[in-house]
């Protein structure tokens, strides 16, 4: 039967999208021109066109965050963040020496769902992940195959497992507004020029610190798309702003491998 340890460090991959957003990441995106300094304190301006629409659709409003200084696009994207129901968040970041792979859905509530992928044990697995009224529960066969092999994979089958309670982690750093109160940055922060992210224009955040970027929708309402960290190299795209997710507690729970 495994051991507690040998499953102790999937129980917070869930968590990694909260821990990498905090101080808009650990790394950066060089921009691909020249900053420009002005006298409002490293701020760059450029001129873009705006995103290109559909036929017969009307064009999304510019929100004007591309003209506001830092300070203000940062307290704008809080606000906005506060005020949705609903995110996913995808890429990669590191945690230690480790790559971490995730796909996460969030809800304003807390609840989280969707599938992590890192080393356990020396072997990269599969997780899935819910996280709901407090609680994370888990499941993967290449999980139990890791922790305990062959017999614990058919032992546990299509089973979740929950978390035990002492290690459960702090909910509220999983909602909207824990999300927006990580966005404060490490150091002082420049704007540096709009560029086309997925077909939409955003405007670019650089946290002088550690030199990462985070990427803010110039339409619409003012959600992070991106943040890059490490040249690139470490990248959590956020998207399915406000869509309509239901998260329950899993069947076929058990408390143990």
């Amino acid at each position: 039967m495994p051991e507690y340890s040998s499953v102790r460090r999937v129980q917070y991959l869930g968590l990694a999208v909260v821990l990498a957003v905090s101080s808009l990441g650990a790394g950066a995106c060089k921009p691909g021109k020249k900053k420009k300094k002005s006298k409002s304190g490293g701020v760059t301006t450029s001129q873009t066109s705006p995103a290109p629409t559909s036929p017969g659709t009307a064009p999304v409003q510019d929100n004007g965050l591309a003209n506001k200084p830092p300070k203000v696009i940062l307290s704008q994207v809080a606000t906005a963040l506060r005020g949705a129901t609903s995110l996913r968040a995808k890429g990669t970041m590191k945690d230690g020496r480790d790559l971490l792979a995730f796909d996460m859905t969030f809800t304003k509530r807390g609840a989280a769902k969707g599938k992590v992928r890192g080393p356990i044990l020396r072997k990269n697995v599969t997780v899935e992940v819910i996280l709901v009224n407090g609680k994370a529960y888990l499941r993967g066969r290449q999980l139990w195959l890791a922790a305990g092999g062959q017999a614990a994979a058919r032992r546990m089958g299509s089973k979740w497992m929950v978390v035990p309670g002492k290690q459960q982690p702090a909910g509220g750093n999983l909602s909207m507004n824990g999300f927006a109160k990580s966005l404060k940055p490490s150091g002082r922060v420049v704007k540096l020029q709009p560029v086309m992210l997925r077909g939409q224009r955003v405007i670019r955040l650089m946290d002088m610190a550690d030199r990462s970027v985070l990427f803010v929708a110039t339409t619409g309402k003012p959600y992070p798309l991106r943040v890059a960290q490490k040249g690139g190299k470490q990248v959590m795209d956020f998207d399915q702003f406000d869509a309509p997710v239901t998260i329950t507690r899993p069947l076929n729970v058990v408390t143990r491998p």
